[in-house]
């Protein structure tokens, strides 16, 4: 892996790895036992903190058209957001 690239990238952005193992040459590396659990604690305490609604689009077909769709009518009425994928 090549972590001078990654390192470079994200130099001034406040963040961190989470794994389950020290990474030789990355920094930032928050270890613990569980990844998974690591995450979805943090998630829990982000959420707890947030005091915003949250809606879910699940599904195997059609999600980002009626994602889309539900963005433009909520937006009538609150501020909305939407995950921005890669």
């Amino acid at each position: 892996m090549d972590t001078t690239m990654w390192n470079r990238r994200y130099k001034k952005a406040q963040w961190a790895w989470v794994v389950d193992h020290p990474i030789e040459g990355v920094r930032n590396a928050l270890v613990v036992e569980d990844t998974l659990v690591a995450l979805q604690n943090l998630a829990g305490w982000a959420r707890v903190r947030w005091s915003g609604q949250v809606i879910g689009v699940t599904g195997s077909a059609g999600k980002t058209t009626n994602e889309g769709r539900y963005r433009g009518v909520l937006s009538v009425e609150m501020k909305v957001g939407k995950t921005i994928g890669t």
